[in-house]
C-alpha cells in the first residue's frame, strides 16, 4: 500500500478549541453581573463551542456570527474560524482567522489553525510558515509541532518530521496521532525499530482511535518487513526533560530570555545563594513565562535589568525525586486522566508539579506531564523571538492611576532590600494595588455579582464601617469571633449530615452521567436558605432539624461544592492576580470519573494568612426575638484580616449593627 494511501487526510493536522483549560466541574460562586450585550456575547460564544465540539458545525456558525455581531473579538472570528476548519470551508475558515490575528497577531492557536487551513487548501509551504510564525510567538504551543510534523510528512520531508513529532510529544507524550505520525517518518527512513516502537506506542495511547486502524496496519506490514529486527529498546520517557537553562540568581530577565531560546529549554537548572539547586519550568500556568510576563505588563522594560533573585518566591522551595517506577505510574495517571477502578477518591491540587529524577549524585533529568498549556494574552510579550512592549500612553491599553488620574503605560518597580516589593505611578508615586483589589471587587471580577457595586469606593465603604463599629464600642475581631464559633460549631454538628449529602450529590452526579457539575453546585441538605428566610418573614415555624442551635441561636447553612475567593488575595508579590489553586475530589466508579471538590478546606490569602467557610452561605436567627443575619462564610476573613463587611451593594453585604446586635455583642 503506498504511503498517501494511509495518511493522506490524516496528516493536514489537528483542529482544536484554543482555550485555557476546561472546567473541572463542581465550582460555586453565588454572584452574577455583566453588561447585557457582553452577556449575551459571550452566552453566545459558549454555545457555539459546546455545538462544535457536539458536532453541529451549523449551529455553530449561527453562534459565532451573533457573538461576532454583539462583540466581535479575536477569540469570537478564530471560533468561527475553526468551526469553518472543520466544515472544509477553507478560505472562509482563513478570512476569518485574519481578522482574529489583525486585532490579535500573537495568537498562537489562530496562526496554527490558518496553518491548517492553508495545508488543507494544499498550499502546505505557507501553512508551514504560519506553524513556523506559531512556534515563534510560543515555544510551547504543542499543536503547531504536531501540525508541522504532519506538513512535512505531506511534503515528503521525512527527516524534518521527527524533531517536530518529538518536541509535540515532549509536550504531550500520549499523543496517539503524533506518535502514529512519527512512526511514518521512521519507517521512509527506514528506522523501522523506531517505527514498531511508534506504531505500538499510539496503539497504547488510543487502541480505538481514528488512526489505530492504520496503526495496527502498519505494524503487521513492518514487523514482517524487518523479521530481523531486534526487539526495540525501551527509551526514555517521552515526558523526561535533560536539556535545561543554566540559571543563577544573579542572571536578568534578559539573560534568562536569551539563555531559553539560544538552548530551545523547557526547563532551568537555578543555583541558589546557598548552593543548593532547584528545578523550575519555563513555561505551563505555574512557569517562569507566566509570572515574569504579567510582572512586564506593569513595568515594562525595565523588567529586563532585573536580577532573578530579586522577585519573590520565583522558583518552587522544592522539587521531588521519587523512584522512576513510581513516577512512571503517576505520570501515566495523570496523562489517562482517571484513576483505579475501586472508588476511592483520589485529590489533586490544580497546577504543575515537576519532579527531578537522579541516579545517585547523577542528574537525570526532570520529568513533566503533560506541560500545563497557557499563554499569557498580554499587551507585553518577552518571551518569543524579541520582548514585546505594546503598551503606550497613545493606545487603547493603556491604564490611569488611581490616584492622579493620568494615563500610564507602564509603572515603576518600587524596590525595598533589593527585591521587587510593590508598583508605582510614575508621576505620583502611588500604588496602584488597592485600586486592582478593587476592581476585582467590582461585578464580573473575582464575583459575579461583586463584592462592591459599580461606583462604590473600597476605601470609603471600609472607613465607614470602622465609624460604625468605634461607634457601637465593638471590635471587628470580636464579630468575627462569634461568627467563626458559630459556624464552627455547626459545621461540626452538622458534619455526618453534609457527609450523607455529598454521597447523595455524587450518586446522583453518577446516575445522570455528567462528570461534573458547571456553576453551582448546592449540597441537599433540606430547606433552601431562602425557603428559611421567608417562612422567617411569614412569622412561621423554622424547620426542625435542618439547623443548629448554638448559644440561643438558630444556625443554618448552606453548602456548595466549590469556593468563593477572598478579593484580597496575594498569594504573590508584588502583585498576582492568582486565585487559590483549587483542590478536585477525582472519583473512578464503574469506568466513569466524577470531579467534585471537598466541604471544607483552609484557603491561602497571603503568607501565612488563611481562611475557611468560603464555601457556604449562613443564615443566624436569634431564638429569643428572631432577628436574623445571612450573609456569606467568607466574611468571617473578610471582616477579621481585612475589616471589609462588603458594599452597600453587594446582595452579600453584612451591616456590622445589625451583626454585632444579632450576635449579641451589644449590652
Amino acid at each position: 500500500m503506498p504511503w498517501w494511501d494511509w495518511i493522506k487526510g490524516k496528516l493536514g493536522g489537528k483542529s482544536a478549541r484554543g482555550g485555557e483549560g476546561d472546567g473541572d466541574g463542581g465550582s460555586a460562586e453565588p454572584r452574577t453581573a455583566r453588561s447585557p450585550s457582553r452577556e449575551r456575547a459571550a452566552d453566545y460564544f459558549e454555545d457555539a463551542w459546546l455545538r462544535s465540539e457536539h458536532g453541529d458545525l451549523a449551529g455553530a456558525l449561527v453562534a459565532f456570527g451573533k457573538a461576532i455581531e454583539l462583540e466581535p473579538s479575536a477569540d469570537a472570528w478564530y471560533g468561527r474560524g475553526v468551526t469553518y476548519c472543520k466544515l472544509r470551508r477553507y478560505p472562509q475558515a482563513i478570512t476569518d482567522l485574519n481578522r482574529a490575528l489583525e486585532r490579535e497577531p500573537r495568537f498562537p492557536a489562530a496562526l496554527t489553525e490558518r496553518g491548517l487551513a492553508y495545508v488543507n487548501s494544499g498550499d502546505v509551504e505557507r501553512g508551514i510558515s504560519d506553524y513556523d510564525a506559531s512556534i515563534a510567538v510560543d515555544p510551547s504551543y504543542q499543536m503547531a509541532y504536531a501540525n508541522k510534523g504532519s506538513a512535512c510528512l505531506l511534503m515528503q520531508r521525512w527527516a524534518e518530521a521527527v524533531p517536530c513529532l518529538d518536541l509535540a510529544l515532549r509536550l504531550k507524550p500520549r499523543d496517539a496521532n503524533s506518535r502514529y505520525h512519527r512512526g511514518v517518518a521512521h519507517e521512509m527512513l527506514d528506522d523501522f525499530s523506531r517505527a514498531i516502537r511508534d506504531y505500538q506506542g499510539s496503539l497504547e495511547s488510543n487502541p480505538k482511535g481514528e488512526l489505530a486502524p492504520h496503526a495496527a496496519q502498519r505494524l503487521r506490514e513492518v514487523l514482517t518487513r524487518a523479521r530481523d529486527i531486534p526487539e526495540p529498546e525501551r527509551p526514555p520517557p517521552e515526558d523526561l526533560w535533560t536539556q535545561l537553562a543554566p540559571l543563577s540568581l544573579e542572571d536578568t530577565v534578559a539573560d534568562l530570555v536569551r539563555k531559553v531560546h539560544a538552548e530551545h529549554a523547557f526547563f532551568g537548572l537555578v543555583t541558589l545563594r546557598d548552593g543548593g539547586r532547584t528545578y523550575t519550568p519555563v513555561y505551563g500556568r505555574d512557569g517562569l513565562r507566566q509570572r515574569l510576563t504579567e510582572i512586564a505588563d506593569v513595568i515594562g522594560p525595565r523588567i529586563l535589568e532585573l536580577k532573578l533573585g530579586q522577585f519573590d518566591a520565583l522558583f518552587p522551595e522544592e522539587v521531588k525525586a521519587p523512584p522512576a517506577e513510581e513516577r512512571s505510574k503517576s505520570s501515566r495517571r495523570a496523562e489517562d486522566g482517571d484513576g483505579e477502578d475501586d472508588g476511592e477518591p483520589e485529590r489533586l491540587v490544580e497546577g504543575q508539579e515537576i519532579f527531578v529524577l537522579t541516579h545517585g549524585e547523577r542528574f537525570l533529568g526532570v520529568f513533566s506531564g503533560n506541560i500545563d498549556y497557557h499563554y499569557p494574552r498580554l499587551p507585553t510579550a518577552i518571551f518569543g523571538e524579541r520582548p514585546s512592549f505594546g503598551r503606550s500612553e497613545q493606545t487603547d491599553v493603556t491604564r490611569r492611576c488611581s490616584s492622579c488620574r493620568r494615563d500610564v503605560a507602564y509603572f515603576e518597580p518600587a524596590l525595598e532590600g533589593d527585591k521587587l516589593a510593590g508598583y508605582a505611578c510614575p508621576h505620583c508615586s502611588a500604588s496602584p494595588t488597592e485600586a486592582w483589589i478593587e476592581e476585582r471587587m467590582r461585578p464580573g471580577g473575582w464575583s459575579r455579582s461583586g463584592f462592591l457595586g459599580p461606583s462604590e469606593s473600597l476605601r470609603e465603604v471600609m472607613a465607614r464601617d470602622e465609624q460604625t463599629l468605634s461607634r457601637l464600642g465593638v471590635g471587628r475581631a470580636q464579630v468575627a469571633y462569634a461568627l467563626d464559633r458559630l459556624l464552627d460549631g455547626a459545621l461540626r454538628a452538622s458534619a455526618e449530615r453534609i457527609e450523607r449529602a455529598t454521597a447523595k450529590f455524587e450518586e446522583e452526579l453518577r446516575a445522570s452521567g455528567m462528570r461534573g457539575v458547571p456553576g453551582l453546585a448546592a449540597l441537599p441538605l433540606g430547606f433552601s436558605l431562602d425557603d428559611i428566610e421567608r417562612r422567617l418573614r411569614n412569622g412561621g415555624r423554622l424547620p426542625a432539624h435542618r439547623g443548629t442551635i448554638i448559644d440561643g441561636h438558630d444556625v443554618f447553612l448552606q453548602v456548595y461544592l466549590g469556593y468563593q475567593y477572598c478579593p484580597f488575595t496575594r498569594l504573590r508579590l508584588p502583585w498576582s492576580d492568582d486565585e487559590p489553586k483549587r483542590e478536585v475530589i477525582r472519583r473512578r466508579v464503574e469506568g466513569v470519573v466524577h470531579l467534585t471538590s471537598p466541604t471544607d478546606r483552609r484557603l491561602p490569602c497571603r503568607r501565612e494568612l488563611s481562611y475557611r467557610y468560603a464555601n457556604l452561605e449562613f443564615l443566624i436567627v436569634r431564638r429569643d426575638d428572631r432577628q436574623a443575619l445571612r450573609g456569606s462564610g467568607l466574611l468571617v476573613h473578610l471582616i477579621r484580616d481585612h475589616g471589609f463587611f462588603e458594599g452597600a451593594e453587594s446582595p452579600f453585604r453584612l451591616d456590622p449593627e445589625q451583626a454585632a446586635r444579632v450576635l449579641g455583642l451589644l449590652s
